[in-house]
């Protein structure tokens, strides 16, 4: 559990650093090999690093929040009723909308087919905050 967490935190907040000038931004058309390629051949240089420290902090951060989480959670069926929701919405309407629309560059204004897709992750994302918050105040 611990390592998909941290190679998706390490992922994003490699995303979310700022880049130097000198660098090259990443482009909007690079693939997921491309844009993973660039991540790495602009991260710090190896003494910049924590190493062991930065891992162990990082594994034991994951892992108390989990601890925490499943304390104060009474019931799994809570887990269920949240995770169901949103995650129904999300593969019912949210990501074949996403996927169309990244597979069409998001040429929303030219093609109706593109507008509905909109429209439809729009309604997915609304639906899905929706449902997710009922789906908690009922157990509450």
């Amino acid at each position: 559990m611990v390592h998909p967490c941290r190679a998706s935190g390490r992922h994003l907040a490699q995303c979310l650093k700022p880049r130097t000038l000198g660098a090259s931004p990443m482009s909007s058309q690079a693939g997921p090999a491309e844009v993973s390629r660039q991540l790495s051949a602009s991260s710090q240089p190896a003494g910049a690093c924590w190493g062991p420290c930065r891992t162990t902090i990082e594994a034991l951060l994951i892992q108390s929040t989990a601890i925490v989480t499943a304390i104060f959670i009474p019931e799994i069926t809570f887990v269920w009723s949240v995770m169901g929701s949103t995650v129904c919405m999300l593969v019912a309407f949210i990501l074949p909308a996403a996927c169309y629309l990244s597979l069409h560059k998001w040429q929303v204004l030219r093609t109706r087919r593109c507008f509905g897709a909109l429209a439809l992750l729009i309604l997915g994302i609304l639906l899905s905050i929706v449902c997710s918050v009922q789906s908690v105040m009922q157990l509450f």
